[in-house]
C-alpha cells in the first residue's frame, strides 16, 4: 500500500470517527559551507523538508497520529502512523509504525525541537536516522518514573549501523527493547534505555544497543547528554562489532537568544561491515571510525513559529588530513 494511501486512511478514519482531525507541520532548509578541501568549499542550499503531522480521538480513551515527510528526494516519508488505547496514566499502548523510544534525541530531533542543526555524532552513527518500527509500545508514568517498552520488526544488517532501517522483517526474530526514566528532582529526568534484535537474513546475529541520557532544564539554562553504546555479532572468525559515542549540549537562554555548545565524541569499529558489504558471510571491507566534534552557536527565536540557527563545527577525525569544519544555517518553522 502507497504511502499516501496510508496517510489519506489514517486522516479519513479520524475524521469520520471523532469528527475533528488537528494539524501541525514545519518546515526547513539549511546552508552548508565547508573549508577549502572538503565538501561544499562554495557553499550551498541543502536539505530542504516540508513536515505535516495529523492527529485526533476517536473516542475519550482512543486517540491516532500520523507524520509524514517530504524531503529533496521528492519522496513522502511516512514517520509515524499508529492508534494509541490508553486506559490509563500509567498504561498506554501504540499499535503501528512508531518513532522507536530510544535515548532522547531520536523522539525529539525535528528541526525546531533541536539546538544543534547537524545530529551529534553517536547518534548519526549508531542507529538510524528517525529510527521508526513497525509493532507495538506500552508506555506510561508512574510516582517519578517513566517507561517504554517496544517489540517490533527491529533493525537489518547492512554496511552500517546508520542503514539498518527497515520495515518488513528480514528474518524471524524481532526487535524488542525499553526505556526507564526518573526524575530526580524538578527539571533533572534521568533515562537508561536498551535494544536487542536479530538483524541477518539467516537469523543468528544480534545488535544490542544501550543507552543513557539526563535532560536538566530550568528557565536559564539546558543541559542535555547522550550515551550510546553498540555492539554487532558478527560470523566465526570475525570480532564483534563495536561503537560507543556521546554528546554534552549545553544552552542559556539569553532574551530570547539561545548560545549553545556541544561536544562529541564516536568509537566505531568492526571488522566484518562496512563498504561493499553484500550480506550474509560476504564481508565489506571493515569500519574505523573515531571522531571528535565541538559545535558551539546560537538558536533565536525570530518570530513566534520562525527559529533561526546557526552553528560552526570544529570537526576531528583520526588519520582525516583534510581541515572538514563546517559552517551551517537552519532556518526552521512550526505552525
Amino acid at each position: 500500500m502507497r504511502v499516501k494511501t496510508f496517510i489519506l486512511l489514517f486522516v479519513v478514519l479520524g475524521a469520520m470517527v471523532s469528527g475533528q482531525v488537528k494539524t501541525a507541520g514545519y518546515f526547513s532548509f539549511e546552508f552548508l559551507k565547508g573549508q577549502a578541501d572538503a565538501d561544499f568549499p562554495d557553499g550551498t542550499f541543502i536539505n530542504p523538508q516540508l513536515g505535516l503531522l495529523f492527529s485526533g480521538d476517536i473516542t475519550p480513551r482512543v486517540s491516532f497520529l500520523t507524520e509524514a515527510r517530504l524531503d529533496q528526494s521528492k519522496t513522502v516519508d511516512l514517520m509515524q502512523a499508529w492508534v494509541s488505547l490508553m486506559p490509563s496514566q500509567e498504561f498506554n499502548l501504540k499499535l503501528g509504525l512508531y518513532l522507536v523510544p530510544f535515548g532522547g534525541y531520536n523522539e525529539s530531533s525535528r528541526p525546531y525541537q533541536t539546538m544543534v542543526i547537524n545530529p551529534p555524532l553517536n547518534v548519526a552513527a549508531l542507529y538510524p536516522a528517525q529510527w521508526r518500527d513497525l509493532g507495538l509500545v506500552t508506555e506510561g508514568k508512574t510516582s517519578g518514573m517513566l517507561y517504554s517498552f517496544y517489540f517490533g520488526n527491529g533493525m537489518r544488517e547492512s554496511s552500517d549501523l546508520n542503514q539498518g532501517q527497515q520495515f518488513r522483517d528480514n528474518n524471524a526474530g524481532k526487535g524488542f527493547g525499553g526505556k526507564l526514566g526518573m526524575s530526580f528532582s524538578e527539571g533533572v529526568v534521568g533515562y537508561y534505555s536498551y535494544y536487542r534484535g536479530k538483524a541477518d537474513g539467516s537469523n543468528k546475529r544480534n545488535i544490542i544497543l544501550k543507552g543513557v541520557n539526563l535532560v536538566w532544564e530550568s528557565e536559564g539554562y539546558q543541559i542535555l547528554g547522550e550515551y550510546t553504546k553498540a555492539k554487532i555479532e558478527n560470523p566465526d572468525g570475525f570480532t564483534d562489532g563495536n561503537g560507543e559515542g556521546f554528546f554534552i549540549q549545553i544552552s542559556i537562554n539569553f532574551k530570547g537568544l539561545n548560545p549553545f555548545v556541544s561536544y562529541q565524541r564516536l568509537k566505531y569499529r568492526d571488522d566484518f561491515h562496512g563498504m561493499g558489504f553484500a550480506g550474509l558471510n560476504q564481508p565489506g571491507t571493515g569500519i574505523l571510525q573515531k571522531k571528535r566534534r565541538w559545535a558551539i552557536g546560537v538558536a533565536a527565536r525570530v518570530y513566534e513559529i520562525v527559529l533561526f540557527k546557526l552553528e560552526y563545527d570544529f570537526n576531528q577525525e583520526k588519520d582525516f588530513e583534510i581541515d572538514n569544519n563546517q559552517l551551517v544555517c537552519q532556518l526552521a518553522l512550526s505552525f
